[in-house]
């Protein structure tokens, strides 16, 4: 038996599949966060899910303005830990993470993301170059929806496949 998913990527590959065919649709399943928020929202959404790896910063319309991986999480959380000058290249970021009080102070503005209508192929290319498992979905009004994700890719490959 197969589910309304499932049958989403029958008669379809990799180069013509989008990834709204492939997607979990559930954007309750995104760890989200507004950019005046308080840090220490963020790091309770980060305590409070333990498979996110990214938090992802949307304005009151729910627009994409930014993201907050778990490294600068961590940098911030133990801004001395590790060899300084590997970890911080100048004092300056040191000084950024202990002056932290928004996530706004927190967040790169430079996020990778997809949208609902990008090739997965393409979605599993910026995977590789931006070292990610996920990457974030927007509608065409650049909207968060959900995020697609590295197992997605995977077992819409072995569907095709009928592995």
């Amino acid at each position: 038996m197969t589910t309304a998913g499932e049958n989403k990527t029958i008669g379809k590959d990799l180069a013509t599949m989008r990834v709204r065919d492939i997607r979990n649709s559930a954007v309750e399943h995104v760890a989200v966060i507004g950019p005046d928020d308080p840090v220490s929202d963020l790091l309770k959404k980060v305590a409070g899910n333990l498979h996110v790896h990214h938090i992802y910063v949307v304005d009151t319309n729910d627009t994409l303005v930014g993201c907050v991986n778990l490294d600068t999480v961590l940098k911030y959380l133990f801004p001395f830990v590790g060899k300084a000058t590997l970890i911080y290249p100048n004092l300056l970021e040191v000084l950024a993470y202990l002056g932290a009080s928004s996530v706004s102070d927190l967040m790169s503005t430079s996020c990778p993301f997809v949208h609902e209508d990008t090739p997965v192929i393409k979605a599993a290319g910026i995977m590789i170059e931006e070292a990610l498992e996920e990457l974030p979905v927007l509608d065409s009004r650049d909207r968060l929806i959900g995020e697609v994700t590295l197992e997605e890719i995977v077992g819409a490959h072995l569907k095709i496949k009928g592995g």
